[in-house]
């Protein structure tokens, strides 16, 4: 069986933060950029309560902002690089359910056929449904690599011996700054460097 890499979607697929910052601005009259978000707890940056977050989120998923996700800068040129060496290569996303729809056809129009082994959805922020941790969902697909810009679920993944690749374009996440990784964890700050990891491993 080939190896396989579990691929986070926001923020390493697809750039997530910046159409919410026009969403909201427009919406709610802020000046939010990519540089203010220090958590992905959204209500820690532009204040209320994880419901009301939630509530904005979900108002953001019905917009073209939403729909029109750009992609992460060399990440189209080096999914095939990765398949090319032998790896599956799944999508493990947080995600709600109420959005798989929207996000396979996201997936589909921006990456070519079968480029993705499978997508799952954890539904973390789901309004309903049960929810699915980022290491069962990777210990169900069999993943033994997720490139993930999310500092906690590299951890939760590293303490069942996945490793991880911690994506911090240009190193510009400011929610994923540490000082300290957890052993097999190595950040990147650019699919370029994915591909360069990769291959050593």
């Amino acid at each position: 069986m080939a190896p396989v890499i579990a691929v986070d979607l926001d923020e390493v697929l697809g750039d997530f933060v910046s159409p919410l910052c026009s969403f909201h601005n427009e919406k709610y009259g802020t000046r939010l950029k990519r540089a203010d978000f220090f958590s992905y707890r959204f209500c820690e940056v532009w204040g209320g309560n994880d419901v009301q977050a939630t509530e904005k989120v979900h108002d953001f998923f019905k917009t073209p902002y939403f729909k029109n996700q750009p992609v992460i800068p060399g990440a189209q040129e080096a999914l095939p690089k990765l398949r090319g060496l032998g790896f599956e290569l799944v999508v493990v996303t947080s995600r709600q359910f109420k959005i798989a729809q929207d996000t396979r056809m996201w997936l589909e129009h921006n990456f070519p056929k079968g480029t993705f082994k499978d997508v799952a959805f954890g539904n973390h922020w789901g309004l309903e449904g049960h929810k699915v941790t980022k290491k069962e969902l990777c210990q169900k697909l069999g993943a033994s690599l997720l490139i993930d810009d999310s500092l906690s679920y590299i951890q939760e993944v590293s303490q069942c011996g996945i490793k991880g690749l911690l994506f911090d374009l240009d190193g510009k996440y400011p929610w994923n700054k540490t000082s300290e990784l957890p052993v097999g964890v190595t950040r990147v700050h650019s699919w370029d460097q994915v591909v360069d990891r990769v291959q050593g491993i």
